[in-house]
């Protein structure tokens, strides 16, 4: 299934009431957390964070293009933050599309590893 079908689907679930907005669910075992962000018209963001001991990985962060440039993603990025000094993990790691290496320095993350974009926040 696409991002944008997954989303779709979700969105459907929490206008219908079948799904809290927002809505945070974490996986036991893995500790993959995503997060589920809706207007009344269409779901706009999605993301995920995988924590370890020492840094949380952030598999995916997805704005939809007509949400975009409105500090969604950066105001998601804040909370994931939050959650990760909850928990005194101290960095957040990607691995980010070429279009997206210049938002994800802007909010501070530095490139670790440039063959795959791999990119690191400290806080």
């Amino acid at each position: 299934m696409k991002i944008e079908q997954e989303m779709e689907l979700i969105f459907n679930l929490q206008n219908e009431g079948g799904m809290p907005n927002p809505y945070s669910e974490v996986f036991p075992g893995d500790g993959i957390k995503i997060i589920y962000f809706s207007t009344k018209k269409i779901l706009i963001a999605h993301s995920d964070l995988i924590p370890n001991d020492i840094h949380c990985y952030l598999r995916v962060l997805y704005i939809k293009p007509e949400h975009r440039k409105q500090k969604l993603g950066s105001f998601i990025v804040a909370q994931l933050i939050q959650k990760c000094l909850e928990k005194n993990i101290r960095s957040i790691e990607l691995e980010s599309e070429n279009n997206s290496i210049n938002f994800f320095k802007k909010l501070g993350f530095k490139i670790i590893n440039k063959s795959c974009n791999r990119m690191k926040l400290s806080f």
